[in-house]
């Protein structure tokens, strides 16, 4: 009989954590909002206790709750007042939002390469990709490590341009010890169903700029601002507001950050040493300098050189069996995605079809993802991965002649 759990064999990972992580607490959190009978933002006091401590956790002094990570991106861009022609840089190893934000800012996106290594926006070529018509930089800290924001922060500044740190990934996570989403004019978070703090959707800005804020504010509902009457409006905005259940949620799910953060910090650096010793493996986003309090939404590394005569998606599947939430990742760059396919460039650039980045295009072939959830709990779960990653190595025959 095969050992492999996808031959027929026993999961070598049978007590990973599943996602999302609930209790009583939990549901008396969303009774509560229930009972109260104040369900819309405007009504109820969950939002604003939970941007209070959500600002306070990220070191920022003003915090916005949203609808989603999506539209967090968008409005401070919308703040900007993007004409067609302006142009806004963003990587292309992201999720969509990354990108189509811009589109639906009224800009366009400008793409970098991703640096072979941290996976994030690669710095030694963002200025060459500046022109008079740049008016931003999105930053995305990937799979919870984060950008050299210093270095970021000083190629900004030159050319005065705004910067959104894309935060989704990158819940309680520090630079230089500094929490990520406050090195900004903006940061902005997802609490998408997969994300290290959730509630489903939603999504939230951060700023130290108080005038950012309040046009931020306006543009999320409806052109209001706080404490002045329901029925003024004091410029462009839409409905972008948070429900109080999900904000309910968020502060229940909230009580748990630090100690998942700490959970998946432990794990996460048992299996980064494991994976730095495989012949089968390279482990990436290994700089520590001024990344040693990374969020690890994804443990992350390269099928390279791989394992003689199996494929990355036959390792992936056998992975999965085991036990083990793995994905290759995004297949191709944002840039290659159908919707940018007839959406017209930049001023004097290539169509965004025709672009070919080397680091994005490699790390799209090679990348392996382990999902945040699988690096919590005790030193067992990563004690188990390993042993998943091991028997699947020491197996090897049965995928190759199956």
């Amino acid at each position: 009989m095969s050992k492999l759990a996808l031959l027929g064999g026993t999961k070598a990972a049978n007590a990973l954590v599943s996602w999302p992580v609930y209790d009583q607490n939990d549901e008396k959190a969303l009774f509560d909002a229930l009972h109260s009978g104040h369900w819309f933002r405007n009504a109820g006091t969950k939002n604003r206790e939970f941007e209070q401590k959500f600002a306070a956790f990220s070191e920022a002094k003003f915090g916005l709750t949203v609808a989603n990570g999506t539209v967090a991106l968008e409005i401070p861009l919308l703040t900007l007042n993007l004409q067609p022609t302006d142009e806004v840089i963003v990587p292309p190893y992201t999720f969509y939002s990354t990108a189509a934000s811009v589109v639906n800012a009224g800009g366009k996106p400008v793409f970098s390469d991703i640096d072979s290594d941290s996976y994030n926006m690669n710095l030694d070529q963002l200025e060459t990709l500046i022109t008079e018509r740049t008016k931003a930089i999105i930053p995305v800290h990937f799979g919870g490590y984060p950008v050299d924001m210093d270095r970021l922060n000083a190629i900004a500044a030159k050319y005065s341009l705004f910067v959104i740190e894309d935060s989704a990934h990158a819940h309680g996570a520090r630079y230089k010890g500094r929490r990520i989403g406050s090195l900004a004019n903006a940061g902005t978070f997802s609490f998408q169903a997969s994300k290290n703090l959730t509630s489903g959707e939603g999504g939230f800005i951060t700023t130290n700029d108080e005038e950012l804020h309040l046009k931020m504010f306006a543009r999320h509902t409806c052109g209001r601002l706080p404490d002045r009457p329901w029925y003024q409006h004091f410029g462009p905005g839409s409905n972008l507001r948070l429900s109080e259940f999900q904000a309910a949620l968020l502060l229940s799910q909230f009580d748990r950050i630090e100690s998942q953060f700490n959970e998946r910090q432990q794990n996460g650096r048992i299996l980064e040493e494991w994976l730095k010793q495989s012949p089968y493996f390279e482990a990436v986003q290994t700089q520590t300098e001024w990344a040693q309090d990374r969020a690890y939404h994804l443990l992350m590394f390269r099928f390279v050189p791989g394992i003689e005569g199996v494929s990355r998606e036959k390792f992936i599947e056998a992975l999965e069996a085991e036990g083990v939430p793995a994905m290759a990742g995004y297949p191709i760059p944002l840039y290659k995605q159908p919707a940018f396919e007839n959406f017209m460039p930049p001023i004097g650039q290539k169509p965004y079809s025709e672009l070919n980045y080397p680091n994005v295009e490699k790390c799209c072939q090679e990348t392996v993802w382990i999902s945040q959830n699988a690096l919590l709990g005790s030193k067992k779960s990563s004690e188990q991965i390993i042993d998943a990653l091991q028997k699947i190595i020491d197996n090897a025959d049965e995928l190759r002649t199956n």
